[in-house]
């Protein structure tokens, strides 16, 4: 599976491993994206399916203007 992130002019391709039931972890530089801050971005893998977890809080994902429930 690739996973990209981009942001206005910055587009990032990330092909993350063929691995199952395990946590994965991406960094997102400020500078790099222009953010007020770097983080993780946390990932699990559970039956061969992907999601985004925030263990930390650090984020939240937002679609349509409404923050969506990780």
């Amino acid at each position: 599976m690739i996973l990209i992130i981009y942001r206005s002019q910055v587009c990032r391709e990330i092909v993350l491993p063929n691995v199952d039931n395990t946590d994965y972890r991406i960094f997102i530089d400020s500078k790099e994206f222009k953010l007020t801050k770097s983080f993780y971005l946390s990932l699990e893998v559970i039956a061969h399916k992907w999601s985004i977890t925030n263990e930390n809080g650090e984020y939240k994902i937002v679609k349509n203007q409404s923050a969506c429930i990780i």
